[in-house]
């Protein structure tokens, strides 16, 4: 069996393979060099606004007189920070302005056609050192009294990213780097999510665009130790303007997600090549890259029922020198919690479910969430207070 194609069993079984066009052989140790450049991404790439970084305005009291609200933001590999101000609170009138050299403020221009019919698009921002980005301010349909005195929250979305051709023997096709947190570096990697540093990019449907976002099909991928391309698994570095990749070959384990069930599935990050999810085996079991790694969730389905767990709580797993497979005991017996804080005067409530693994427990039935209700009883157990605990 060949490098390539026990690399592509390997990558099937943890849900993380690229689609065929994309699959070519390489002999283990060669040594790949991409020539990137400078390539601009029309908004249209973006499909949803997870690609960028985003920030939420100060509270509106401490903007500057003559606006209505104030963000800062640190951009650029010293941490700079840029003031942006926004004016206005109506659609039509909303303008954003940065303070600039002078220390006075100037308009960021107005992109009338933005990604997303409720997030108004401003653009370019130019600064030294820094790849050119938009800012997308978010304009909710409703609730607009709120929004109005509220906090705010601001995207910003790189413009450009470096592309180049990838050959593979008789194969090619366009790989790029993202500087998703605009720290004006190309290869900060994502250590628990691929929110955190940039993003290793695949042209996978060969359309000549990268399409980014988290459901961007495989597409954009946090750089993590290792990146898969072309059915296979890389070592990546960039020496000046050459992205050099060398094929390595992963050591995966198996971890058992005991109380879940067979055919379950389990999402997580693995601190090696991104993304895992996948459905347990008969044996409750998923295979990883043996390497940290952090499960967020598992999700059981019984007909029109769904159980979904999340697993944050576990936090870090690390297989190194375990015997067999590392175990996470899930499910029942389910503890309810309930947590109560004062606030203005009123007591507030939240309650949920907990399993074994201390993960939160959501209940769906034909999509729907099944909302929790709480029921305060006096003490001669007449009810005196009842509510849909809807975020529970």
């Amino acid at each position: 069996m060949t490098y390539a194609s026990l690399t592509a069993v390997l990558l099937a079984c943890l849900g993380l393979m690229f689609p065929g066009p994309l699959r070519a052989e390489t002999d283990d140790g060669e040594r790949v060099e991409v020539l990137l450049e400078p390539e601009l991404i029309p908004l249209s790439a973006y499909r949803n606004l997870g690609a960028g970084t985003y920030v939420r305005s100060a509270p509106p009291e401490q903007a500057e007189i003559g606006f209505d609200t104030l963000f800062t933001i640190a951009v650029g590999k010293e941490g700079r920070t840029l003031n942006i101000h926004h004016k206005g609170w109506r659609k039509e009138e909303v303008a954003l302005f940065y303070t600039g050299e002078a220390g006075l403020p100037e308009e960021i221009p107005r992109i009338e056609k933005g990604v997303h019919a409720y997030y108004l698009a401003f653009g370019p921002v130019e600064i030294d050192g820094v790849p050119p980005f938009t800012l997308h301010l978010y304009y909710p349909p409703r609730n607009v009294s709120r929004w109005r005195t509220g906090r705010k929250v601001l995207f910003l979305l790189p413009m450009e990213c470096l592309a180049g051709e990838l050959r593979l023997g008789e194969r090619a096709f366009k790989v790029g780097l993202f500087d998703r947190n605009l720290n004006g570096t190309y290869t900060d990697p994502c250590l628990q999510h691929s929110r955190e540093g940039d993003w290793f990019l695949v042209d996978v449907d060969g359309d000549g665009a990268f399409l980014l976002g988290y459901a961007s099909k495989g597409e954009s991928l946090g750089l993590t130790r290792y990146v898969q391309a072309g059915g296979g698994t890389w070592d990546v570095a960039l020496e000046g303007q050459k992205l050099v990749l060398h094929p390595v070959s992963l050591s995966t384990c198996k971890v058992k997600i005991e109380g879940a069930g067979p055919s379950s599935r389990v999402f997580g990050w693995s601190y090696a090549c991104g993304s895992i999810q996948g459905a347990l085996d008969g044996e409750e079991c998923i295979e990883v890259p043996e390497e940290k790694f952090l499960l967020y969730s598992y999700r059981m389905e019984r007909g029109a029922w769904r159980l979904s767990g999340s697993l944050r709580s576990c936090g870090v797993l690390d297989p190194a020198g375990a015997e067999g497979p590392l175990v996470v005991s899930v499910g029942p017996p389910v503890e309810k919690v309930l947590r109560s804080r004062l606030r203005g005067g009123d007591v507030h409530f939240s309650f949920s479910f907990a399993g074994r693994a201390r993960e939160r427990l959501t209940l769906y039935k034909d999509g729907n969430r099944i909302d929790l209700v709480l029921v305060v009883v006096d003490g001669e157990g007449k009810e005196v207070f009842r509510e849909a605990m809807r975020y529970g």
